[in-house]
């Protein structure tokens, strides 16, 4: 379904409406047929069905009182949508979006909402080292990452990283993966193992380390936005 923002016509518009496909890329925006998608079935993609749907199963089997609780809390916060604009999510939407984030954590869920609406945030990330030793993983470290948390719970910290590219790739955003999840206070922070067994043991010299780091207040179960860091690899 297409998503438009009126405005003098039609301001944007993005999606699919009838047989078109209506889009937008660094050249502006543009518009194509339709054609049925490649259903790769890949184990990110049932891993994120999954999830999706325990959480949708979930937020179905809670009582009506605790529906409206979720949905008071959500009418309080905003989140936006892929053309920039600001909306107010459902309850439905925000019980889904915590119980996703606090698995990714290995935490439990919450079925009644937090106190705390404030989302937490990413402030600073510390010194990053890759280091390739002779094509595979040598030292691969975060020193620590700094954040707010609002309800003044420790918080965990969540690494994504993508596998090592080239420098004039500039958009990696469908390779990244879930390699480390920590409490915040823990650091420095080993992402070796992890992104071993999400990637493999290779890291090439020379090319360029992609992390994406996000933060989750475990007292509301809110993340932060994610934060990019791209770090030169070097020889071991």
């Amino acid at each position: 379904m297409s998503l438009i923002k009126t405005g003098g016509g039609v301001a944007a518009i993005s999606g699919k409406t009838g047989g078109t496909v209506f889009a937008r890329n660094k050249s502006g925006a543009y518009a194509r047929n339709w054609a049925k998608p490649v259903n790769p079935g890949t184990s990110r993609q049932t891993d994120v069905r999954s999830s999706f749907a325990a959480g949708s199963a979930a937020f179905s089997m809670i009582p009506g009182s605790a529906v409206a609780s979720w949905n008071a809390y959500a009418a309080g916060l905003t989140r936006v949508n892929r053309q920039g604009d600001s909306y107010t999510p459902t309850g439905r939407q925000i019980f889904i979006e915590q119980y996703n984030n606090m698995l990714a954590v290995a935490a439990a869920p919450l079925f009644v909402p937090s106190s705390t609406s404030n989302v937490p945030a990413v402030e600073s990330i510390g010194t990053i080292i890759a280091e390739s030793d002779a094509g595979e993983v040598g030292t691969m470290t975060l020193n620590s990452v700094g954040a707010a948390i609002p309800s003044g719970a420790t918080g965990r910290v969540i690494v994504e990283a993508a596998p090592s590219h080239k420098a004039s790739v500039t958009n990696v955003n469908t390779q990244f993966r879930q390699i480390f999840t920590a409490a915040l206070d823990d650091g420095p922070f080993d992402l070796s193992p992890g992104f071993i067994a999400v990637f493999g043991n290779t890291l090439i010299s020379g090319q360029t380390l992609s992390l994406r780091i996000r933060v989750i207040d475990e007292t509301s179960g809110l993340g932060s936005t994610r934060m990019l860091a791209n770090q030169t690899i070097v020889p071991a």
